[in-house]
């Protein structure tokens, strides 16, 4: 099933689209914002698992640290974000 999407957005994005449309990329706006959407959907997907994995892995840390007689502190979700952002980031740049 199709279902229609209206989006407003500003002269300049316009123009940026029509250019890259104009440039052979894309068929038409429709299949640029199609793709765009898809990208930014996996985008998305690929952060969240991010942080589900830094949140996993650092809980596990934790845990063998704290059999071990160690005291540590658990990870706030700031901290835990700003390591998926940073791994993210070094992923992206590999």
């Amino acid at each position: 099933m199709v279902k229609m999407l209206t989006v407003q957005v500003e002269d300049a994005l316009l123009y940026a689209i029509d250019d890259v449309v104009a440039m052979g990329f894309y068929s038409s706006r429709s299949e640029f914002l199609k793709d765009s959407i898809r990208k930014g959907i996996k985008s998305h997907i690929a952060m969240t698992e991010s942080y589900k994995k830094v949140h996993t892995e650092s809980e596990k840390l934790r845990a063998e640290f704290v059999a071990k007689g160690k005291k540590i502190k658990k990870l706030s979700r700031k901290e835990r974000t700003n390591l998926a952002d940073e791994l993210l980031n070094k992923k992206s740049l590999a």
